[in-house]
C-alpha cells in the first residue's frame, strides 16, 4: 500500500514536470539594472561621505578622501582590503559606519544570488522534487520580499548567536567588557558575511590560543559561505546526499 502510495506520488510530481505552463512574460536584460545601480552608488557614497567626516577618525581630523572611498568600496564589497588600521584609524562611529557596509553588502550578495538561482532555475535544470515549487519559473515581487526577509532573520539571528559568543569568549580572554561587546558584534557580522575587517588591532592572532573564539569565527565563515538556502535545505533534510544542485 505505501509502495502503491510513494509510485502515485512520484508520477504526479513527474507530472507536473513535464506538463506545458504557461509562459511569463520577459523582461529585457537591463531592466530594473539602473534602480539597483542608484542604490547601490548611494549607499556606497553615504558611506564614503560619513567615513571621510572627523567624527569617523580616532583623530577628530578629516580622512583623506581615496582612502575613505576605499574603506567604503572594500566593506560593501567585503574584499577586507584596507590603506589603514581600522582599530587605529577609525572611532566607534567610524567602525559603525564600516559594519554597516558590510552588512548591506553581505545581505545583497546573498539574497541576490539566491534568486538569480531561483529565477533561472528550471533554465538550469534544477529538477529536484522537494524543491519544485521554489524553482517554477521566476518569483514574483511578494515572493521574492517575502523570500529577503527570510535570509535576513536567517542573517540576523546567526550574526547575534556569534555576538554573544564572541563577547563572551572576548571577555574570559582579558578585554574589557566595553569593548569585547563591540568586538562580538563587528567579528561576527565581519566573518559571516566573509568581509574580513576587524578591529582588534591584530586581527586573530592573539586570540591564537583561544579555541572558542577561533571556532565560532570558522563557523561563522563557513554558513554565512554557504548562505541561506544550502543550510535550510541541510536542516530540514537532514542529509546532504539530498541536497539540490545549488
Amino acid at each position: 500500500m505505501a509502495l502503491e502510495g510513494f509510485a502515485a506520488t512520484d508520477e504526479n510530481v513527474k507530472r507536473r514536470m513535464t506538463a506545458p505552463t504557461r509562459a511569463r512574460a520577459a523582461h529585457g536584460v537591463g531592466s530594473g539594472i539602473i534602480p539597483i545601480a542608484a542604490g547601490f552608488g548611494i549607499v556606497l557614497g553615504t558611506g564614503f561621505l560619513l567615513l571621510m567626516t572627523p567624527f569617523a577618525s580616532s583623530d577628530g581630523e578629516w580622512t583623506n578622501p581615496n582612502t575613505a572611498l576605499f574603506t567604503a568600496v572594500s566593506a560593501i564589497c567585503v574584499t577586507g582590503l584596507v590603506l589603514v588600521d581600522t582599530q587605529a584609524h577609525y572611532s566607534w562611529f567610524g567602525e559603525a559606519v564600516i559594519l554597516v557596509l558590510i552588512q548591506i553588502g553581505g545581505l545583497g550578495y546573498m539574497v541576490g544570488t539566491t534568486v538569480i538561482l531561483w529565477a533561472l532555475g528550471r533554465r538550469l535544470g534544477l529538477r529536484d522534487q522537494q524543491m519544485l515549487r521554489l524553482y517554477y519559473g521566476a518569483p514574483t515581487m511578494r515572493e521574492t520580499f517575502s523570500f529577503t526577509r527570510a535570509v535576513a532573520l536567517f542573517t540576523l539571528r546567526f550574526e547575534a548567536a556569534g555576538a554573544v559568543i564572541l563577547f563572551l569568549a572576548f571577555w574570559y580572554h582579558g578585554v574589557p567588557v566595553e569593548k569585547a561587546w563591540w568586538w562580538g558584534i563587528f567579528h561576527a557580522v565581519s566573518a559571516f558575511n566573509n568581509a574580513g575587517f576587524n578591529v582588534t588591532g591584530n586581527d586573530m592572532a592573539d586570540f591564537a590560543g583561544a579555541p572558542v573564539v577561533l571556532l565560532t569565527v570558522v563557523t561563522l565563515i563557513v554558513c554565512g559561505g554557504l548562505g541561506y538556502l544550502p543550510l535550510v535545505n541541510a536542516w530540514t533534510r537532514r542529509s546532504f546526499r539530498k541536497l539540490p544542485l545549488d
